[in-house]
C-alpha cells in the first residue's frame, strides 16, 4: 500500500444524514484537481454528494506548473506521453507506477475515511483507468465507476482480476467515436471485458473526440441515483 498522502480539492454535501455517496474524480494526463472540480456543481447543484478531486503526484513542469501525472513519472516517457506515443498499444502495459498509483488513490481513500459501498471512483482518460487500478484492489471495491474516455491497459492482468473486482457494480462509461488519444476500440475493449466480468455496464458512445460529452449531465446523476438506492 502507497504511504503518499495526495493532495485534493473537495465540495462538501450539505445537511448529509448518511444517505449521500462521495465521488472521487481523477483528472487526465497534463490536468490537476481544477480540471474536474466545476463537474461537482453541474452534477450535483443541490450539494447530495461529497465530491473529492485528487491531484495526481507526479508535476510535468513542460505542461506548466500545474500539469500532473498519475502515469508514467520518468522524463523520456512524459515526453513519448505528451507526443502520444506513450499510449499506443497501452493494453501491452503494466508499469509499476499505474499500480502506484493505485495504491495512492486507494491510501487516500482509506485516510479520508471512505465507505467502498458509498464511494464511486471514476476520472477522464487517464484518471479513468487509474480509477479502474484503484478498484482492483480487494481492500476497496466501490460502489460504481464512472469512466469517461478510458481504455483498456495491462490487459492480461486486468482480465484475470476484474471479475472479482466489478461484478454486479454500477459502470458508467463514455467514449467518443473520433476519439485520437485513446482510441474508441480500446474503449469499445474494456467495455466488452466489464460485461464479460459481471459489471452492471452503462456504456454510452458518442460522436466526438477525447472529451467529455454534453449527455453526461443527463447520465450521471440517474447513475448515482441508482447507487445510492
Amino acid at each position: 500500500m502507497a504511504d503518499t498522502t495526495l493532495e485534493y480539492r473537495e465540495r462538501a454535501a450539505e445537511g448529509q444524514s448518511g444517505s449521500g455517496l462521495t465521488v472521487v474524480l481523477l483528472h487526465g494526463f497534463g490536468a490537476d484537481a481544477d480540471d474536474l472540480f466545476p463537474l461537482a456543481e453541474v452534477f450535483d447543484a443541490a450539494c447530495r454528494h461529497r465530491w473529492i478531486f485528487p491531484n495526481a503526484p507526479y508535476p510535468i513542469t513542460m505542461f506548466g506548473p500545474r500539469s500532473r501525472a498519475w502515469f508514467p513519472r520518468t522524463q523520456p516517457e512524459i515526453e513519448a506521453a505528451a507526443t502520444g506515443v506513450y499510449f499506443h498499444k497501452l493494453r501491452e502495459r503494466d508499469p509499476d507506477t499505474l499500480r502506484i498509483a493505485g495504491d495512492e488513490v486507494v491510501t487516500l481513500c482509506g485516510e479520508l475515511g471512505l465507505v467502498p459501498e458509498r464511494t464511486v471512483l471514476g476520472g477522464f482518460s487517464q484518471g479513468s483507468i487509474v480509477a479502474i487500478e484503484a478498484a482492483l484492489r480487494n481492500s476497496f471495491r466501490p460502489a460504481g465507476l464512472v469512466v469517461l474516455s478510458g481504455a483498456l491497459i495491462a490487459e492480461e492482468r486486468w482480465r484475470s482480476v476484474m471479475p472479482a473486482a466489478v461484478a454486479e457494480i454500477s459502470v458508467l462509461q463514455t467514449h467518443g467515436t473520433l476519439d485520437e488519444i485513446l482510441p474508441y476500440s480500446e474503449g469499445a475493449a474494456l467495455a466488452e471485458l466489464f460485461k464479460q466480468s459481471g459489471a452492471e455496464l452503462r456504456f454510452h458512445r458518442f460522436e466526438g473526440g477525447h472529451t467529455i460529452p454534453s449527455e453526461i449531465t443527463q447520465l450521471l446523476p440517474p447513475m448515482l441515483d441508482s447507487v445510492v438506492s
